[in-house]
């Protein structure tokens, strides 16, 4: 089962420094099963709809037993998605069905210090190859300037993480 091909990212962009930061590489970050589906999330470089800069972008992937179900890039217009992570949802209704995707990554720009940011799908709700517009979790407060060597910094960090409430 083949996966659409995957780049590695740029270093991003971040408000009030020149260094960018380094947004690692291009391997899975993050992966989860549940149910016969596995989720999984990587950095990747993309162009996002409005752009024309290649970006980093947070890459998601469905496979389950029947095939490849999702692959797509998540990314915005002038800002830069990386580190995800990713958790499956049981839907505690044994009518309805399905399990929902919540992801956590970081997001900056020019204009935003590295932030995190939340975003998810209903299975049953919303289209294939889609999440919800992110949402901001924590507003990030200061530039990242440690360990800067040729311009761009090192790692913001190589994983972010995701989960649920199971007594929600």
């Amino acid at each position: 089962m083949a996966i659409n091909q995957m780049s590695q990212a740029p270093p991003a962009e971040q408000k009030g420094s020149k260094v960018l930061i380094g947004t690692g590489d291009n391997r899975l970050q993050d992966a989860v099963y549940r149910d016969g589906t596995i989720w999984a999330a990587a950095s990747d470089a993309c162009m996002p709809p409005g752009d024309s800069q290649i970006r980093a972008c947070a890459r998601f992937i469905e496979l389950t037993a029947a095939g490849k179900e999702q692959d797509f890039d998540l990314g915005q217009a002038g800002a830069y998605y990386f580190d995800p992570a990713v958790e499956i949802v049981p839907d505690p209704s044994p009518i309805v069905g399905g399990n929902d995707l919540i992801a956590a990554f970081n997001r900056s720009s020019a204009k935003e210090h590295v932030s995190v940011v939340a975003s998810g799908r209903r299975e049953r709700q919303d289209p294939p190859n889609t999440l919800r517009i992110p949402v901001l979790v924590k507003a990030g407060e200061a530039s990242y300037l440690v360990s800067a060597t040729n311009g761009v910094d090192r790692n913001w960090g190589d994983y972010s993480g995701a989960g649920f409430d199971p007594l929600r």
